[in-house]
């Protein structure tokens, strides 16, 4: 809810297609690799 907003998460959370899990599931995905070194790479 905080990265995208109770309204929004509210509307399209049970969405039956599942984009916004989807989108969840990318963000915490990329995160992790850059919370594992991946930061190295997106700073030169």
């Amino acid at each position: 809810m905080a990265l995208f907003g109770a309204a929004r998460v509210e509307a399209d959370w049970a969405d039956p297609r599942g984009h916004m899990r989807d989108r969840v599931r990318r963000a915490v995905h990329r995160g992790q690799g850059l919370m594992n070194g991946g930061y190295r790479r997106f700073l030169s």
